[in-house]
């Protein structure tokens, strides 16, 4: 076997072993205002934010003082072992939970207790863990406190919520999820990729842009097709497809939305109307580029975002 097909391999099974992490979150039952070493929390977490900790990750660490606060769909996600409710009491006080006289403070102690859970996640081998503090501040203590997990926060924050209705129930969300591992894989890895180039840049305005980008490719997804067309004339290019075509050739869309597209561009021949397969459209690729989503280049796979939002699990 040829290095250069060596090195291919191991390249894939390095990206299939990164798919396949774990992929965990901690969080808080809900938002948490900080005084000092106490905190109060403000409210609960709603049905949409456990619906979007439940898209994105495979388990939820949600730690459980001596007030039980519970969450949506709690049984039914514990049941599904995506959520666990460790409680506080697990933890050994510090010195600063403890009063001069040996009593706990437990305010102080719940606050070090999430710290504390969320370090041991995050130190997990063979699993990848964030914290969510879903608040205005970070929820743990200076000696917590992790940069990298500052700069995922903003990274994940950009990813789009599921809205709770009628139109779909949490087991239909789950089993998508099952079905799409892969592309949530993908897209963690994205992530992943994008954190690493930020984490290592040193100029801000450039740590900046990448975010941004990101920001703007998942918003992309939100525009009909046609406003997302950019056609370069131009001899050498190269082909970006976006995540819709599957699903636009899935579902019978892509003549229609070809016509569409070649009077939406006054094209005297019928360049888009002709396409009807992914085949016909690298078949062109000599003559026109298309780029469907400009940020998102090769390097961002939002197909799991994408084919949420095809079945209206995202709206």
């Amino acid at each position: 076997m040829g290095e250069a097909k060596k090195r291919g391999n191991f390249e894939q099974r390095k990206k299939q072993a990164l798919r396949n992490i774990k992929r965990g979150i901690v969080t808080p039952p809900g938002k948490i205002i900080i005084q000092d070493n106490t905190y109060h929390m403000q409210k609960g977490l709603s049905p949409d934010e456990m619906l979007y900790l439940s898209l994105y990750w495979d388990e939820i660490l949600i730690p459980t003082g001596y007030i039980h606060v519970s969450t949506p769909f709690e049984q039914e996600l514990i049941s599904n072992k995506v959520l666990i409710r460790p409680h506080s009491s697990q933890i050994t006080p510090c010195a600063s939970s403890l009063t001069p006289e040996g009593h706990l403070k437990i305010e102080a102690h719940e606050l070090y207790a999430f710290g504390e859970f969320a370090k041991s996640k995050l130190q997990s081998k063979g699993e990848d863990w964030v914290i969510q503090h879903i608040s205005d501040d970070p929820i743990y203590l200076p000696e917590h406190r992790n940069e990298q997990n500052s700069i995922r926060f903003r990274i994940t924050n950009s990813l789009p919520f599921p809205a709770y209705s009628d139109s779909f129930h949490l087991e239909d969300l789950l089993d998508f999820k099952h079905k799409r591992k892969d592309q949530l894989g993908e897209l963690h890895q994205s992530m992943d990729e994008l954190l690493k180039r930020i984490y290592l840049e040193p100029i801000q305005a450039l740590r900046e842009s990448e975010l941004k980008r990101f920001e703007n490719a998942v918003d992309e997804l939100d525009k009909p097709l046609i406003e997302r067309f950019k056609v370069i004339r131009k001899s050498d290019w190269e082909v970006s497809l976006s995540p819709d075509i599957p699903t636009l050739i899935e579902k019978g869309g892509l003549i229609g939305s070809g016509a569409a597209a070649d009077q939406a561009f006054g094209l005297s021949i019928p360049v888009f109307s002709g396409i009807a397969a992914l085949s016909s459209i690298l078949s062109i690729s000599k003559k026109y580029g298309f780029t469907f989503n400009q940020f998102a280049r090769d390097d961002l796979k939002l197909e799991y975002i994408s084919g949420a939002k095809s079945e209206k699990i995202i709206p």
